[in-house]
């Protein structure tokens, strides 16, 4: 609970030690859009990959978030919020059910690696992390092939020229994954590996779009419909690494719009 009752988290002089501050109200430490107040938040949900929109008593709901650099911090406030969400329920008004939190696990998913940091009233240290080498090692297998094949297991949009649709070409996909990339890379991790942004895109250009088989997901957002696609891009040319750095990072962050909130979950299978 905030002690600054009176104060917003815009006009906070220490939002950057308070976890709801920091997670949601992320605003630039001047390292990166210096003249915007927002930015990219440091985590991401990680949605249930299901269809289903009801749940019964008994039944199992799996999700995950990914944390960002230094936002690792907050670990267990995030889980402590969960766990407080369950006895106040989720879900609609009309339909809100309580649940239980049975286990939560630290889990690496380029090496595989899991630790158990909560199970039965009981936190445990984390100890799997994500290092800049397990990207490079994702990497190395996006590019390992002749054509590359691009999932999105959630509903995804871009905006291009203004424009808010699907991605259009591998171009468009490296640009989408290039803005989360070069803004939470230093705002959170203090660090930018990007360095030639015009040989990047150069480097897309040559990647051609083999295909797409795309559907259109309609969403209402604050009372607005707004469109979102799911399906799956074949890419066809040679991936660089740098280029291919970029992807193994939007399969953890995503990309698009709402991509902190699940939106735009990309997976790469390489050809």
């Amino acid at each position: 609970m905030c002690g600054f009752k009176r104060l917003n988290c815009g006009k906070c002089l220490i939002w950057y030690m308070c976890p709801f501050g920091y997670l949601y109200r992320a605003r630039s430490k001047g390292i990166v859009l210096r003249k915007l107040r927002g930015v990219s938040k440091p985590f991401v949900l990680k949605p249930p990959l299901t269809d289903a929109r009801s749940f019964s008593p008994g039944d199992m709901l799996e999700f995950s978030a990914v944390l960002a650099g230094d936002a690792v911090r907050f670990e267990k406030d995030l889980l402590v919020s969960v766990l407080e969400l369950g006895g106040r329920g989720l879900g609609v008004k009309s339909a809100r059910g309580r649940f239980e939190v049975v286990e939560v696990a630290a889990r690496n998913p380029v090496t595989g690696f899991e630790s158990i940091v909560y199970r039965g009233g009981s936190f445990f240290d984390s100890r799997a992390v994500v290092t800049v080498g397990d990207l490079v090692k994702r990497a190395s297998e996006i590019s390992s092939g002749k054509s590359l094949q691009a999932s999105f297991l959630t509903p995804y949009r871009v905006v291009e020229g203004g424009v808010a649709g699907p991605l259009t070409s591998f171009e468009s996909l490296v640009k989408s994954a290039l803005r989360r990339f070069s803004v939470i890379m230093p705002q959170y991790m203090y660090v930018n590996p990007v360095r030639d942004v015009g040989k990047l895109l150069e480097e897309a250009r040559k990647v051609g779009l083999a295909g797409a088989d795309l559907h259109r997901v309609p969403i209402v957002y604050r009372g607005k419909r707004e469109d979102y696609y799911v399906g799956t891009y074949e890419f066809k040319g040679e991936i660089g690494m740098d280029v291919a750095l970029l992807l193994a990072f939007s399969e953890l962050f995503h990309i698009g719009k709402r991509a902190s909130y699940g939106h735009g979950w990309p997976v790469f299978l390489p050809g």
